[in-house]
């Protein structure tokens, strides 16, 4: 048994390598309102990412100017991460720590076709490619605007390529929500450096109250 199961013996005599289990899995269920979710693990993720499983819900589709996006929420976590509740029963940590993001993906596709689906997972969709859009969707004179608009995945020459319509991005961009949330995150920001100051200051003054008693 072991290493000899991994082979078989044709009929000719011939040792053939049986097929290997594909290192992708992709895991379908419904939110409780009723929304698609897709759980996509990647058996093959660099552990320096810190996270191997991509989790998508899709919420609604909407029209830009002739494109159609898809609204979704996006979390990265572990598998391996431990499912944790809160004393209300609601859960928190990675897996339901959301972004809400707008691709231009067939999500028809996304759910019938593996090698569409991993495209856009570990493509389109990876953390690092995504947070970047979401930190650049936050600054008010990006040099390439796109809100929380991330691209889509089209099919060039017989093969799956990113995309991202510039258009698409600027208007976004320039949303009547996207201006709230840079609005929301730069007073998250000045409540955070006000925050800050408060700290230092209290730390000045309680070092100050120990050297006047050292002196005493």
């Amino acid at each position: 048994m072991g290493l000899l199961n991994k082979f078989k013996k044709e009929k000719n005599g011939n040792i053939q390598r049986t097929q290997e289990k594909s290192p992708y899995q992709l895991l379908f269920s419904k939110t409780k309102d009723d929304k698609v979710q897709l759980d996509f693990y990647d058996g093959k993720a660099n552990f320096k990412q810190f996270y191997d499983t991509t989790r998508l819900i899709i919420n609604r589709k909407i029209q830009i100017k002739n494109t159609i996006l898809t609204e979704a929420l996006i979390s990265y976590y572990s598998e391996n991460d431990a499912i944790m509740i809160n004393k209300d029963g609601q859960e928190f940590g990675r897996r339901v720590q959301y972004e809400k993001i707008l691709m231009d993906v067939d999500t028809n596709l996304l759910q019938r076709n593996s090698n569409y689906c991993n495209y856009v997972m570990k493509n389109l969709l990876n953390k690092e490619r995504v947070d970047e859009y979401l930190k650049r969707g936050l600054q008010e004179n990006s040099e390439q605007p796109c809100g929380n608009y991330v691209g889509g995945v089209r099919t060039i020459n017989n093969g799956y390529r990113k995309v991202f319509d510039p258009i698409v991005g600027k208007m976004v961009h320039e949303s009547l929500e996207m201006k709230q949330k840079r609005e929301e995150d730069r007073e998250r920001q000045e409540q955070q450096k006000q925050d800050n100051i408060s700290k230092r200051k209290s730390e000045i003054e309680r070092l100050q109250r120990e050297i006047e008693d050292m002196q005493k």
